[in-house]
Parts: C-alpha cells; sequence; structure tokens
C-alpha cells in the first residue's frame, strides 16, 4: 500500500470513530476533528480528481459534505464559547461576555436540536463504506500522485503568495492557506520531506489567521446578537459594553493579523523556497517573489477598557511581473 492511500484510510477509520460522538453527544473535541478529517479528504478528492471516477468520487464526497455542514454551526459556537470564556471576571468587558455567552448556549441548544432532527448518524456512517469502491481509483492512480502533488502546491503556493502580499482580503488569505496546508500535509503523508521549522513557521501564520478569524466573527456575533435582541432598546448600557466589546475583539483580530505580517516578511522567503524545492516542476514557471508588507500593530493593550482600532496601512504594490 503506497503511502497516501494508507494515510487516506486512516483519515476514513478516525471519521468512523469520532463522527459518533460528534453527531450524537456534540463532543467538542469529535465535532473539531470531524470536520478537519472530512477537510483532509476533500483537499485529496480534489487533488486527485482528474485521474478518478467521478461517479466513485461523488457520492462519497457528498457524505464528506453533509457532516462538515451539520458540524460546521455548532464548532462555530463551541469557538466562540471558548474566547469568551478567555474574558476574565475582572475584565471591562466581563458583563458583555456573559451576556453573549447565555445567548449562545441558546444557539448552541438550538443547533443541536436541528441536528438532531437530520439524518441519523448510523445512516451517514454506513455512507462512508463507499470510501472502499473509490480507494481502488486511488490505489490505481498511485504512479499520478507526484506529479499531481507538485503542481498543486504550486499553484497553492503562487494564489497564497499573491495574497499574503497585499492583504485587500483577509479572509480570502486565511482560505489559500488552509488549501495549501491541507496539500503540505498530503505532501508530507506522501514521504514528501519538508524541514520541521518550515512546518512550525507556516502552522503559527496559520494559527495566526485562524485566531483573526474567531475574533471578527466574534465581534460580528456579538453586533449582530445585540440587534437580534433589541438590546439598544432594552438596556443601553449594556449595549455600550458590547459595542466596546466588539472592538475589543476587532482590535484582538488586527493584533493576530500583524503577527502574520510579521510572520511573512521574517520568513515567508524561507517557507516558499523549501515548498518549491521539496517538490520540483519539470517545466517551473517564474515564482512570484515575496513582498514584505509593512505590519499592522494594535496600539492598545490587551484588555484595555475602550480599545481603539488600530490605523490600517495600505501596503506597498506588488513588483512589476
Amino acid at each position: 500500500m503506497f503511502p497516501l492511500c494508507k494515510y487516506l484510510d486512516d483519515l476514513v477509520t478516525d471519521l468512523s470513530r469520532l463522527a459518533p460522538a460528534a453527531l450524537e453527544k456534540f463532543d467538542e473535541e469529535a465535532i473539531h476533528k470531524s470536520r478537519v478529517a472530512t477537510r483532509r479528504l476533500k483537499a485529496a478528492i480534489e487533488l486527485l480528481e482528474p485521474v478518478l471516477d467521478k461517479n466513485h468520487v461523488k457520492p462519497f464526497a457528498k457524505i464528506g459534505r453533509r457532516i462538515r455542514h451539520r458540524l460546521g454551526p455548532l464548532r462555530d459556537i463551541d469557538v466562540m464559547l471558548n474566547h469568551l470564556d478567555d474574558i476574565k471576571p475582572t475584565s471591562p468587558h466581563a458583563d458583555a461576555a456573559d451576556w453573549l455567552r447565555e445567548q449562545l448556549a441558546d444557539d448552541r441548544d438550538a443547533a443541536r436540536d436541528k441536528s438532531r432532527g437530520k439524518i441519523p448518524s448510523g445512516k451517514i456512517l454506513s455512507r462512508l463504506a463507499t470510501w472502499k469502491t473509490l480507494r481502488e481509483d486511488v490505489i490505481a492512480a498511485q504512479e499520478a500522485v507526484p506529479s499531481l502533488l507538485a503542481e498543486s502546491l504550486h499553484l497553492q503556493l503562487d494564489r497564497f503568495i499573491e495574497h499574503a502580499a497585499q492583504i485587500k482580503n483577509a479572509h480570502e488569505l486565511r482560505i489559500a492557506g488552509k488549501a495549501l496546508r491541507y496539500t503540505v500535509e498530503l505532501a508530507k503523508a506522501d514521504k514528501h520531506k519538508l524541514p520541521s521549522d518550515v512546518l512550525r513557521t507556516f502552522k503559527s501564520m496559520q494559527d495566526s489567521l485562524g485566531t483573526w478569524h474567531d475574533y471578527v466573527v466574534l465581534a460580528e456575533c456579538a453586533m449582530r446578537v445585540s440587534v437580534d435582541q433589541e438590546l439598544p432598546l432594552k438596556n443601553s448600557a449594556l449595549q455600550r459594553q458590547v459595542l466596546s466589546f466588539a472592538s475589543y475583539c476587532m482590535s484582538r483580530a488586527d493584533r493576530s493579523l500583524g503577527h502574520f505580517t510579521q510572520l511573512w516578511n521574517e520568513r515567508g522567503q524561507q517557507l516558499c523556497d523549501a515548498i518549491r524545492a521539496a517538490m520540483p516542476l519539470t517545466q517551473s514557471p517564474t515564482p512570484p517573489q515575496q513582498q514584505i508588507i509593512p505590519p499592522q500593530t494594535d496600539p492598545d493593550p490587551l484588555d484595555s477598557p475602550e480599545p481603539s482600532l488600530p490605523e490600517v496601512v495600505e501596503p506597498a504594490p506588488p513588483p512589476a511581473a
């Protein structure tokens, strides 16, 4: 059995084990790991899709998509509640955090009830058996894997560089980074070696983008729920605290994005060079050069009672091709 197939077999086995705890018991860790497993499987299917039978791909891809969509709202709420738990009772944002926590606890109960009303977990798990047929296609495609991996890595790296050089849309940057991350994991599973320090750097970049996303979503949620609950009309003092908390969340988000910028400026070129060296193309196009971008910093200290958003510094335009 070639290494990539073994990696995918393990993912399917893990998903079969984790899904019942995620779908029936709503175990937080199982929810997270189940969604990650489906995303890794999705990345592998998309990589190999040119050499797979589409009739075999469709049913397996569909079940992964259903699991992600079913667990997505639950995961989002779990993440927000975890961040709210980090707010200390002595924080000036404690009252707003406590209020939002109560609203999200109700939302989580509703999301769980909605999930229970969908396809039973046993039926979902039975459909994972479609992997057996698709697996034969994967084995038959073994010889095509190295060239597909190299081509995909270079294209995704180019896309990541493009978004990192000018952060006009941090959400698109995060998506490009996740796609690259999963393909790098596939390359590692297929026994292509990447320096461990490079992998740690990339993980740190992804963690920064993930934290940025968490706090942006939390700020959006606080604003949306306060409007839905007509909080300005019912409790104007608490509404002002919610607004302050939302500003604090955006400040934390900007700080995380600034940390990504710092990592990219310091180690981005090393990361790009290492990935290209590990998976060279036969005829490689001229790679885009890493562009240094000005760091985005948050002038306010952590837990400032009235945090203000940092000034946005427009990055320099990319060098001419």
